[in-house]
């Protein structure tokens, strides 16, 4: 065992003493009981004989024996021999419990391979067994004693070994009733997480585990209140143990917790609680998301809590006819100090008209919606937006896309825009079908933004036509990323002229039945333009067109689009025009006819050679081995995405030996990945440097054959 792991009380030398122990007396002792037992044999004093030889094999056993065993134990722990000695130490303590030299000596032998833990509990055996008024109790009791601080100073120096990111890593990605685990092994761990301040800034607490967890429940009272930054309370059900969890909570008088998540499914009559929560932080909240609230918890928070910045809403509730047409609960007066308010609802009888005009200091409004009645709102709504928020950045109104699942995500509300000092939105989204409602406002806060905007989405908008004439008149300077609507097909030099009002775009996105070679030549002619995504599916695209762009451009690096086998431009057409491409890197390519003969590379293989793409993207059914071997050509290629099962993994397919060998070998440095389909089987392969091929963890596929 290494000198630097091996304890300082560990020594080949130590209990020396055990060599002056002598059994010349008890051999003198002996051969007078077996005298006396012999002649009360002859005598017919049976009784008597049985009671000396019973002394006879007491005095050897707990005697000589033990002295023997002492000794044996003594020399063979000398001459290095570890396993021997502990065996023969160990043997002693069984054959006589109450002899301290076999717990000393077992466990300097166990000191002497490095086990701390074994030597600690043979000790506490034997200071247990070991009579109190024994010479050797206290040697004992004072060993055990230093072993215990040599192996807390250990741990904590270990503990602290550590950078002090690693370790607060470490207690933020473990479970609470992992920590219970952990907190629980000596007390170093114990003193580390009840004081480590990362231990408590953010966990999650679900009525299960204040119902049924005793242990979970001791822990949560142990937690610093200056600690509990982030407090997550889910439940998904209207029963007992939900209050209870609220209760508990509420009890711990946790004060200073800046970001909390609360899922209410109680009763009117029983928010106490919840209340109680949020008025022991009230002074130190800064982040609150509600799920399922009917208005008391909101409206309590922005009475009492003053430093509220950051809000979200959700209101998943299935409202009965009557509560539909019940007014909404009165919020109480404003202004609030909210900048940041995300609601997202089916159906709300929350006032958000009366919020937006007591919150003068948004800066990012999300509402996301399911019901369409709620549009009759949308026209007093952009009204507020524009006259009482002067200092709104970031505007999200979504039509059809509520996602219960999103409240528990620990992630930021909404990524603010840079801030800027001019007046007018930096973000502005409205997707959706109902949404032509308020078009006179949202033309007004566009023109109101026309040097701030920077990102703009219409994505399934179904009115953009008035929004793309307000651009072309205004004039989007700093416009650097948009999503395009739905449009007609006369409508092409719309967009065209839309383009051409926004020089500064860099991410542009166009739905199907939105292009056109005239669009193309006008995405031509931007300057910073880095992405593009389009399909061709219904839009009157030539491969002239995409040709021209390819040429044109020289600051296009990804591009995404989807192709179908009916589609004007066929496959091998693009790929042509995309490797002409010097500044392409990364190609995304969705196809549902990857068998087709226009999918075969091989015609065009020298071309590969020529281009500097990086990474390629395939999605689509009928993925094959043949259609991948031609992309082997391009030099620079360091990464392959396959997002749908390939064609080639399916069970059924039966692929040789050498093929794999040599699609493996062509790309030595490239890193294949197969991503994850919600609806379809994930796999993964990674080829990183040398051809090694994973097993398949996935029922249902077969990789690649073992080479």
């Amino acid at each position: 065992m290494p000198d630097s792991t091996r304890s300082p009380l560990a020594d080949a030398g130590a209990n020396a003493h055990v060599m002056d122990r002598s059994f010349m007396q008890e051999l003198e002792q002996l051969k007078q009981l077996f005298t006396n037992g012999t002649e009360a044999v002859k005598e017919q004093e049976l009784d008597v004989a049985a009671a000396t030889f019973d002394r006879i094999y007491h005095c050897i056993q707990h005697g000589v024996l033990s002295t023997c065993l002492a000794m044996r134990s003594y020399t063979y722990q000398k001459r290095g021999v570890d396993n021997v000695a502990l065996k023969t130490s160990r043997a002693l303590t069984q054959r006589n419990v109450r002899d301290p030299d076999g717990y000393l000596l077992a466990a300097n032998q166990l000191l002497l391979q490095d086990d701390r833990f074994g030597a600690m509990r043979m000790l506490t055996t034997g200071i247990q067994r070991v009579a109190c008024d024994h010479p050797r109790h206290q040697t004992l009791v004072q060993l055990r004693r230093q072993l215990q601080q040599e192996i807390e100073r250990r741990n904590q120096t270990l503990l602290w070994l550590l950078p002090a990111e690693i370790l607060d890593g470490i207690l933020n990605h473990l479970f609470l009733e992992d920590l219970v685990v952990l907190a629980s092994t000596c007390k170093s761990w114990y003193k580390t997480v009840y004081d480590w301040p990362g231990t408590w800034r953010y966990f999650t607490v679900s009525h299960k585990d204040t119902a049924y967890n005793s242990s979970f429940k001791r822990l949560l009272a142990k937690a610093p209140k200056q600690h509990v930054r982030h407090l997550t309370l889910y439940q998904d059900m209207m029963e007992t143990p939900t209050l209870l969890m609220y209760e508990t909570i509420a009890g711990y008088g946790w004060n200073n917790i800046q970001f909390l998540c609360m899922s209410l499914l109680l009763d009117e009559e029983d928010m106490s609680a919840p209340l109680q929560v949020i008025t022991n932080t009230k002074d130190k909240l800064q982040t609150l998301k509600l799920r399922n609230d009917m208005g008391r918890v909101l409206s309590h928070a922005l009475k009492s809590c003053p430093n509220l910045r950051s809000l979200t809403f959700d209101d998943q509730i299935q409202y009965t006819e009557e509560e539909l047409y019940r007014p909404p609960l009165a919020l109480p007066p404003g202004p609030y100090p909210l900048k940041h308010l995300r609601i997202n609802c089916g159906y709300t009888t929350l006032n958000i008209l009366d919020l937006i005009k007591k919150s003068p200091y948004l800066e990012s409004f999300h509402l996301i919606y399911d019901d369409a009645t709620l549009e009759h709102q949308l026209d007093d709504l952009f009204k507020a937006i524009y006259y009482d928020l002067p200092e709104l950045r970031s505007l999200h109104v979504a039509h059809g896309c509520s996602n219960v699942m999103q409240f528990y995500s620990t992630d930021k509300d909404c990524k603010t825009s840079p801030h800027t000092s001019q007046p007018g939105l930096c973000d502005l989204v409205l997707t959706g079908n109902h949404l032509h409602a308020g078009s006179e406002k949202v033309d007004l806060l566009i023109r109101k933004s026309k040097s701030t905007l920077q990102n703009l989405d219409l994505d399934r908008h179904a009115y953009v036509t008035d929004i793309y004439n307000t651009i072309i008149s205004t004039g989007m300077t700093s416009l650097r990323k948009l999503s395009c609507g739905p449009m007609h097909a006369t409508d092409f030099a719309l967009l065209s002229n839309v383009i051409k009002a926004c020089p500064k775009l860099q991410d542009v996105y166009i739905p199907p039945n939105a292009l056109s070679d005239v669009v193309l030549h006008a995405l031509g002619q931007l300057k910073s333009l880095e992405k593009l995504a389009f399909s061709t599916d219904g839009n009157s695209v030539t491969t002239a067109g995409v040709k021209r762009l390819m040429s044109n451009t020289t600051t296009l690096n990804h591009l995404e689009v989807s192709l179908s086998i009916s589609d004007s431009v066929k496959m091998r057409d693009l790929v042509l025009c995309v490797l002409a491409c010097p500044s392409m890197r990364t190609l995304d390519i969705s196809y549902d006819a990857w068998h087709d003969k226009s999918a075969d590379m091989s015609l065009i293989q020298d071309a590969f050679h020529q281009s500097l793409l990086r990474k390629v993207c395939f999605a689509g059914r009928h993925q094959s081995l043949p259609m991948l071997m031609p992309w082997t050509g391009l030099k620079e290629l360091r990464e392959i995405v396959l997002e749908e099962p390939p064609f080639f993994l399916e069970q059924s397919v039966l692929i040789s030996d050498q093929a794999m060998k040599n699609f493996v070998k062509s790309w030595p440095r490239i890193s294949i990945t197969h991503v994850q389909n919600v609806k379809k089987r994930v796999c993964r392969v990674n080829i990183d440097g040398v051809p090694i091929i994973k097993e398949a963890l996935v029922p249902g596929l077969k990789w690649f054959p073992s080479l």
